[in-house]
């Protein structure tokens, strides 16, 4: 296995094993057994190491979510795919949470990401009808 895969898999492990606190460049250099520097050698960022450690979850989600959205009934595949979402956030919740906060191509999600939100003040919710 490449380092850079292994610098992932040594991630994933440290996330599932001690959740998001413990991904650490230092930590997941000492899992892969490489050297403290190995993971910028081969991720330009931290973000990028970690944006790729969730890549990696996406591509388990999927690899469980696609023979259920293969069912030639919608109704009954959407329905399986929708369970089996929440169980893969149940059994894994630091990957879950980790997927969430990465955006298109690994960028965080942030306020640019949807557009200007305008607040209702009493409720403190955000006004579905406010325009971008």
């Amino acid at each position: 296995m490449a380092t850079r895969d292994e610098l992932v898999e040594a991630g994933v492990d440290l996330l599932e094993s001690g959740g998001l606190a413990h991904l650490t460049l230092r930590e997941i250099a000492r899992t892969a057994g490489v050297s403290h520097g190995a993971p910028r050698h081969h991720f330009p960022t931290y973000e990028s190491l970690v944006a790729a450690i969730a890549r990696r979850g996406v591509e388990d989600l999927d690899v469980e979510l696609a023979p259920i959205l293969r069912d030639p009934d919608p109704v009954r595949a959407i329905r399986g795919a929708a369970q089996r979402y929440v169980s893969f956030a149940a059994e894994r919740p630091d990957m879950f949470e980790l997927i969430g906060r990465q955006g298109p191509a690994g960028r965080r999600w942030g306020p640019s990401a949807f557009g200007r939100r305008r607040v209702v003040p009493r409720a403190g919710r955000t006004d579905p009808r406010a325009k971008p």
